[in-house]
């Protein structure tokens, strides 16, 4: 990404503005920093959100995210990716100021300038979330993933959907999984002022009464990012946060959650108070969660399935995709068919259009 350091650069003067200066007193939860109000008129930008810190570079002496953080930071980025250029640029800034998940208003709400951006100037009625799995450096998040996800199926449903990554600070060393697992737990500490945002602006029925509320919502979780929403539904279980109805549909795949995570206390159980259908995505030759589940010595649901139980919620409908797996999947043990299988994401596209018939 080497064009990454020149666009931050660009912004160095909003950077020590948002980053190093902060108000005498708060009074918000949630405060929140704008960086950069500018409108972009180019269709080739992709929006994430990350978690990860901003250090200073001693090299260069320029700003830019790190490309690894195993700790909760309390603040969230929002960003524009730009595919041509391959560079980003810093827009927002959201911080959580207190030790509990946030349920206060939020002034100056992001979500404002998306659903203006995307449902009133394109027309779009699709906005996908996706929640990626471990062992991705920074790069490879906003670089490869996100790039390989517009390749798949943002250039086939651009005039239909838009893709969001929660570039979430994980462990990106394979073999630090327990390292993996923690930090899915501070992501989802994180992931919670997202999550707190958006419902606050869905909520606002004054708003709507003028603006169209015909927009749906998907959250994909993949891998260890399953990990990550479980954690964080049972923190706000914990602090007695009602959940809010806010997407269509949740899709698991290669859910590195164990199997039993629908039942009660497990995390999953009231997840139909999240959303209208949850669709469980699995097949028994994923090799990275056989490698899992010989760690956590409980089956991963992505490579079982759910389990079956009369405490299954019933908008939780379970999916196997064993026969359409090819050669082509095996470089990624099976575990990346997302991005790797060619009948998976021909499903899937097909499912993003039909929906915003």
């Amino acid at each position: 990404m080497k064009a990454l350091s020149r666009s931050i650069t660009f912004l160095f003067p909003f950077l020590i503005i948002s980053l190093l200066i902060f108000p005498g007193e708060v009074v918000a939860q949630i405060q929140t920093y704008w960086i950069d109000t500018s409108s972009h008129s180019q269709e080739n930008h992709s929006i994430f959100f990350t978690n990860r810190p901003v250090k200073l570079n001693s090299k260069n002496g320029v700003f830019e995210f790190k490309d690894k953080s195993t700790k909760q930071t309390d603040n969230l980025f929002f960003c524009l990716y730009d595919y041509n250029h391959d560079s980003i640029m810093i827009k927002y800034r959201a911080q959580n100021t207190s030790d509990a998940y946030p349920v206060e208003k939020v002034e100056n709400n992001i979500f404002y300038k998306v659903y203006d951006d995307l449902r009133i100037k394109k027309g779009i009625k699709h906005i996908s979330i996706t929640v990626p799995g471990y062992s991705h450096t920074f790069k490879a998040q906003v670089n490869t993933f996100m790039r390989r996800m517009k390749m798949f199926y943002g250039d086939s449903t651009n005039l239909n959907a838009a893709f969001i990554l929660y570039a979430w600070g994980d462990e990106w060393r394979p073999y630090r999984y327990y390292r993996a697992k923690s930090s899915a737990q501070r992501g989802a500490n994180d992931f919670a002022i997202f999550q707190h945002m958006l419902e606050d602006f869905l909520s606002d029925s004054v708003f709507f009464t003028t603006h169209p509320k015909d927009i749906s919502i998907f959250l994909t979780c993949t891998s260890m990012g399953n990990q990550l929403l479980k954690e964080y539904l049972l923190e706000r279980e914990k602090e007695g946060i009602p959940l809010s109805k806010v997407y269509k549909t949740i899709l698991f795949i290669g859910s590195d959650a164990s199997w039993d995570s629908f039942e009660p206390g497990k995390g999953f159980h009231n997840i139909g108070q999240m959303c209208d259908s949850v669709r469980v995505v699995w097949h028994d030759k994923d090799i990275p969660l056989k490698a899992s589940k010989t760690a956590n010595f409980r089956k991963r649901m992505g490579l079982y399935g759910p389990m079956p139980s009369e405490n299954l919620p019933p908008c939780v409908t379970s999916h196997y995709i064993g026969d359409i797996l090819t050669k082509g999947d095996k470089s990624g043990g099976y575990h990346d068919y997302l991005l790797s299988n060619p009948e998976f994401q021909k499903r899937l596209q097909d499912s993003i259009k039909v929906r915003n018939e």
